[in-house]
């Protein structure tokens, strides 16, 4: 493009524009580099009329020019919002028909019509009114619609309508207005949006309550719309847990509730997923028959919930007299929501499902396990935390195993003592433990030459510990002798599974995990009483080293107990104790887990 014109479009100089149109009729075409622009899309962007009136009296095909993009003068104006230069153009449109070709027009009827202009679309497929809808220019917006309604359904590249793009931002005034525009061809998909999505979709997920009620009101056929996978708006409203939205959109049609995706999935079963308390009381409050639905695996609310690892619903049901059928009904494959629970290693809601009265753990699935046969099958091989948390669930609860346990079991023996790669990592925790152990030993060895306070070097008492009469000195004395012999008890034990007996080396396992805790127990009250004899007074700093040793070792006790509570779980006493440190447990870090497995 001419400096001089480029110079004379930018800086409004008019009287430049006429003389150079003047000189030389051809030049107000040239574009520009890199966008190709023409004059006209330049002008558009400014508001000076003036430029525009001038570029339409000396070259007035210029209107149905287009940039790089694809963008008309109008596509310009209109994102822009200057809507008298919208109005300008439009006119000039008006009075001037313009030779489209092919490749710009809508459909081959439009050939001749004046407001194809309205509907000529840029390489995004957006039209001027999808510009105006994206910069919530209203004024722009109601002026194009007015002049040709058809453009507010109009589908861009990604299958977006204007009317769909002023839903899913929430732009009221837009919709309502558009919706007063209807066409009158009905046949034409007037709710235009991407992957088979309505307006209504996406007012939905993006909670634009206003915009439900609009769209919603007197809409059934919009209500029960489906998208490419087969959901209706309250699919969305259950995925995003928007109870306002699932009540205005039941309010209107509650058959909504009984629509299946192509997944074979209700709305309850997406809010049971996303564990939305709120969409299921609504739901319930409006459909209570949709308690019954059931997917395609034969799975209730409550088996979703159990599976998603969502405590919160599962409470919620379990709470509600008129969930109550749910709760030990099984799917296709027999599961109840306890055996579901078990298998994705939920220990929250396996324990709160084990202790519920009302729930039968003595029923098997159609293998014949009962959910302790779950958590149990293969929990000697590398497992999660999360599994091994279950496990103790369902052991402190009293839960039984199933008639073919033993049968399982011996297959599962045989298995485990061919399999090498089992016996290398069981040799690996070994090894480990041995390393742990020898550390104990080595320190408290240290801590037992290395007495508090000293030794004496006076007579008659030289060599013997300075604080050896205070009762403190006692505590650590015994503490340390304990951790030390007990840490060396458990060296050799550990060195005695070395030999590659299987029997021997789980016999092994499961002795090294109480020693191994008992000897850390007795490190920590050593270490303790050792600090407190040498810094007792001022009191305040004593109290401060006694409160420290009291937790750590409470922390202590609580990661320990559940590594081995299966050799209690025979016992009820026991039992009762090891399920109080588990549920400290699952409170402290249980949700924790269940954020990282995801």
């Amino acid at each position: 493009m001419d400096p001089k014109l480029y110079e004379a479009v930018t800086t409004g100089k008019v009287h430049i524009l006429r003389q150079l149109a003047e000189e030389k009729p051809g030049i107000l075409l040239q574009l520009s580099r890199p966008k190709r622009n023409t004059v006209l899309h330049i002008a558009a962007s400014f508001d000076s009329n003036a430029l525009v009136e001038l570029i339409y009296r000396y070259c007035p095909d210029a209107i149905e020019k287009k940039n790089f993009r694809g963008d008309t003068a109008l596509h310009i104006a209109a994102r822009t919002g200057n809507i008298s230069m919208v109005t300008f153009l439009i006119d000039w449109a008006t009075h001037f028909i313009c030779s489209f070709s092919t490749d710009t027009m809508n459909n081959a009827e439009d050939e001749g019509d004046a407001n194809v202009l309205l509907r000529v679309p840029n390489i995004e497929g957006n039209t001027p009114l999808h510009e105006a809808v994206r910069g919530r220019h209203r004024a722009v917006a109601e002026v194009l619609m007015k002049h040709d309604p058809r453009s507010a359904f109009t589908v861009n590249r990604s299958g977006e309508s204007p009317l769909y793009l002023a839903a899913d931002r929430g732009l009221l005034d837009f919709v309502q207005q558009m919706l007063q525009f209807p066409l009158q061809d009905t046949s034409q998909d007037i709710y235009g949006g991407p992957n088979g999505q309505t307006p209504l979709h996406a007012a939905i997920a993006r909670r634009h309550t206003a915009v439900v009620n609009v769209l919603a009101s007197g809409r059934k056929e919009l209500i029960n719309t489906k998208d490419d996978d087969g959901r209706t708006p309250l699919h969305y409203a259950a995925t995003f847990g928007f109870a306002d939205g699932a009540l205005c959109l039941l309010r209107e049609d509650t058959s909504a509730a009984y629509q299946k995706d192509n997944d074979g999935r209700f709305p309850i079963h997406m809010a049971a997923s996303k564990g939305h308390t709120n969409i299921i009381r609504v739901l319930l409050g409006h459909c209570l028959e949709s308690r019954e639905l059931l997917n395609r695996n034969g799975q209730n609310a409550l088996h979703v919930a159990a599976k998603s690892g969502k405590d919160q619903l599962v409470t919620y049901i379990l709470r509600t007299p008129a969930l109550e059928m749910l709760i030990n009904e099984t799917d296709n494959e027999g599961n109840t929501p306890l055996h579901l629970a078990t298998m994705h290693s939920h220990p929250k809601i396996v324990n709160i499902l084990a202790h519920d009265a009302r729930v039968d753990m003595i029923v098997m699935n159609n293998e014949g396990s009962t959910a302790l046969d779950i958590a149990e099958k293969d929990i000697l091989i590398p497992t999660s935390f999360r599994k091994l948390l279950t496990l103790t669930a369902l052991r402190t609860a009293g839960a039984p195993r199933g008639r073919r346990r033993s049968i399982v079991e011996g297959q599962r023996q045989e298995e485990t003592q061919d399999g090498k790669n089992k016996m290398d990592y069981y040799k690996d925790r070994i090894n480990t433990l041995v390393l742990v152990a020898t550390l104990v030993a080595t320190i408290t060895f240290a801590a037992g030459v290395t007495m508090p306070g000293g030794y004496r070097n006076d007579e008659p008492n030289q060599g013997m510990a300075v604080l050896h009469e205070k009762p403190t000195f006692h505590v650590f004395v015994i503490s340390n002798t304990l951790a030390m012999y007990v840490s060396m008890i458990l060296v050799v034990t550990l060195i005695w599974a070395q030999l590659g007996d299987y029997d021997l080396l789980v016999f092994a396992l499961k002795l090294s995990l109480p020693l191994l805790g008992m000897a850390l127990t007795m490190m920590a009250i050593a270490f303790a009483a050792g600090v407190y004899l040498v810094v007792h007074k001022p009191i305040w700093l004593g109290c401060i080293v006694v409160a420290t040793g009291s937790i750590s070792l409470l922390c202590i006790l609580v990661l320990f107990l559940p590594l081995h509570v299966q050799l209690w779980s025979k016992y009820r006493g026991l039992r009762y104790i090891s399920s109080c440190v588990f549920r400290l447990l699952i409170f402290a870090i249980g949700h924790k887990l269940y954020e990282l497995g995801e």
